[in-house]
C-alpha cells in the first residue's frame, strides 16, 4: 500500500473506514496508524466533506418529498351533514317499483263488464274484416 493509494482511496471512499475496499482496508489502517501525521490532514478534510454531504442529502429527499404531497390531489372533503339525495334516491326506487307493479298487474286483468270480454276474444281470434253485427246478435241471444 502506498501513500498515492491511501490518497486516492480517502477522496474516492471518503473518511469511514466501513466505506474503504475490504481488500485494501486492512493494509490502509496498518499504513495510516504507522503514519498519523501524514494522513491526518486528508482523513479530517474528507470527514468534513462527507458530513456536508450527509446533510445536503438529508435536504432534497424532504423536500421532494414534500413536493410529491403537494403534487397528490386531494380528497373530496366529506360532507358531515344531512343530505337528501339519498332519501330522494330511495323514493324514486320505490315509486318506480310501485308503478311498475301496479303496470304489470293490469295488463293481465279481467274486464269486469262481459261485452268487453267478448270484445277481446274477437279482436284476438277473427279478422278485422268480418261483419261485426253477426257476431253480436249471436251473443245477445245466449
Amino acid at each position: 500500500m502506498t501513500p498515492e493509494r491511501v490518497t486516492a482511496i480517502l477522496e474516492a471512499y471518503g473518511a469511514s473506514p466501513a466505506r474503504w475496499p475490504e481488500a485494501e482496508r486492512d493494509a490502509m489502517l496498518a499504513l495510516m496508524s504507522e503514519q498519523p501525521d501524514l494522513f491526518a490532514k486528508a482523513q479530517a478534510g474528507e470527514a468534513a466533506l462527507d458530513a456536508l454531504l450527509e446533510e445536503s442529502v438529508a435536504q432534497p429527499s424532504d423536500l421532494l418529498e414534500a413536493r410529491l404531497m403537494r403534487s397528490l390531489p386531494r380528497p373530496a372533503p366529506v360532507s358531515r351533514g344531512w343530505s337528501w339525495r339519498a332519501p330522494a334516491a330511495m323514493a324514486a326506487a320505490v315509486l318506480l317499483a310501485v308503478s311498475i307493479g301496479f303496470g304489470s298487474g293490469l295488463v293481465g286483468a279481467p274486464v269486469s263488464d262481459p261485452q268487453g270480454i267478448e270484445d277481446l276474444y274477437a279482436d284476438a281470434y277473427y279478422s278485422y274484416g268480418m261483419d261485426w253485427s253477426s257476431y253480436y246478435s249471436e251473443g245477445s241471444d245466449g
